[in-house]
């Protein structure tokens, strides 16, 4: 996988803006790096794959928890919730 600066910073939405509060000094931890050094990670200010790939895990984990919470909504509401999203969007860039 070549997970580089750029890889990063042209991600949208932004890895470090979908990481849990706490998740950059998480992955510091775990990789075993200044958090500043897995911030910048995240950010595209440097390249560290090490710390890109634990926080794809991160928000792999993220996911799943996500969708195992949908799965016990009815499909119906789920439609739903998706339209109020859609309408509030709309509404939103107008």
């Amino acid at each position: 996988m070549h997970l580089d600066r750029n890889f990063v910073k042209n991600l949208s939405p932004s890895l470090a803006g979908l990481l849990p509060h706490g998740g950059i000094k998480t992955i510091a931890e775990k990789v075993g790096c200044q958090p500043l050094t897995a911030r910048n990670a995240v950010h595209g200010a440097s390249t560290n794959e090490l710390v890109v790939k634990e926080a794809l895990k991160a928000l792999l984990l993220l996911d799943i928890g996500i969708r195992a919470v949908f799965e016990k909504i009815p499909m119906a509401d789920i439609e739903k919730l998706r339209e109020e999203v859609r309408l509030e969007a709309l509404g939103a860039a107008t």
